[in-house]
């Protein structure tokens, strides 16, 4: 009997209800999974690039100048890291600058994403993809690529200049190294700077999509370091950071000038950074996607006007909800919930 009597008792307390907080907030999306599906975050991008073309001028210019701060800070780290490497052992061994130059730059990049920045490479994608699905005009599109060019180009110049005023790189082996570093820039084939900004700003412009995809912290770094330290590596070309090496060696005297830096190295990396970055991801990415679902949206709203021109807009808008892109790759888009922007929008 005290055995039955005990095991009922334990049976209570074990299925036994914790009583409903009141004021405990709901759990949000993020909370339930660990990253977004390609959908979602072509639609977070799409979404960033209309918030893009509403902001004023001069909050873009100002961001835009602190993104090309933060560019040139990964610069100086990544120049102070490869560059203090004895020439013999760099003869012997030329991979060692290499791995150290690359792990250290793409510190700019998570700044800029984590702090709060513009980049025009970034901008290129963004706004790609907003023209794409129709949400922005081409007016937009120009202003936000011209003035986060005109801050990035300022920020990155202001470093330059802090690196020559803190002589960080005054003496060799450091000299040589950002001397020869502008000198290759500069005077390297109009062609072959072509073709290495377009890699260059599709793996930039991945990185950010992988930023924009993962839900914490840590998983943003690391996702967007990875690609970062791919471009610095191999020798890509990406326009803002040039804007930095090349004046930060202009400024140790190197044999250049600026109408050699705009025809012969700015205008080729920023054509191949558009191509890398608004083709091959922007729109490629845009027509596997969004194209298909913004379709089957269209043909849902002209078949409800058509069918009963006074439809209640509530209406509408969950059948467009429900007409959601889906096919075998996704298996949970959304629950009509409204997908929450990224920090990420600011790149």
């Amino acid at each position: 009997y005290q055995r039955r009597v005990r095991g009922s008792l334990k049976m209570k307390r074990t299925t036994r209800r914790k009583p409903i907080r009141a004021d405990k907030p709901p759990r949000k999306d993020f909370h339930k999974k660990f990253y977004k599906n390609p959908f979602e975050i072509l639609e977070a991008i799409q979404e960033a690039g209309v918030k893009k073309s509403g902001v004023v001028w001069y909050r873009i210019l100002l961001l835009s100048f602190m993104g090309g701060i933060f560019v040139g800070l990964g610069g100086i780290f990544a120049l102070v890291l490869g560059g203090g490497i004895d020439p013999a052992i760099i003869a012997k061994n030329p991979a060692i600058r290499k791995i150290l130059f690359s792990l250290s730059f793409p510190i700019g990049l998570v700044l800029i994403v984590l702090v709060g920045g513009e980049l025009f490479t970034g901008n290129v994608m963004y706004m790609i993809v907003s023209i794409l699905s129709r949400k922005i005009t081409f007016v937009d599109l120009l202003k936000s690529w011209f003035l986060s060019l005109i801050g990035n180009y300022a920020g990155a110049v202001l470093m330059a200049g802090v690196a020559r005023g803190a002589e960080f790189f005054i003496h060799d082996p450091f000299l040589t190294y950002v001397k020869d570093i502008a000198h290759v820039k500069v005077y390297s084939n109009w062609g072959i700077l072509l073709l290495k900004a377009i890699p260059c700003n599709a793996l930039v412009c991945s990185a950010i999509y992988i930023g924009i995809s993962a839900e914490d912290i840590v998983s943003k770094i690391v996702g967007m370091w990875l690609p970062i330290v791919a471009f610095a590596a191999t020798g890509f070309e990406h326009s803002v950071a040039n804007m930095f090496f090349i004046h930060n060696g202009l400024f140790h005297g190197a044999a250049i000038n600026y109408g050699s830096w705009l025809w012969r190295n700015l205008l080729p990396v920023v054509i191949g950074n558009i191509i890398g970055g608004g083709f091959f991801i922007g729109a490629i990415y845009w027509f596997l996607y969004l194209a298909e679902a913004q379709f089957k949206r269209q043909t849902i709203v002209d078949d409800t006007n058509n069918n009963d021109p006074t439809a209640e807009n509530a209406k509408t808008e969950q059948k467009i909800v429900d007409a959601k892109f889906k096919d075998h790759h996704h298996d949970e888009l959304s629950d009509g919930k409204h997908i929450e922007l990224h920090p990420l929008e600011h790149v």
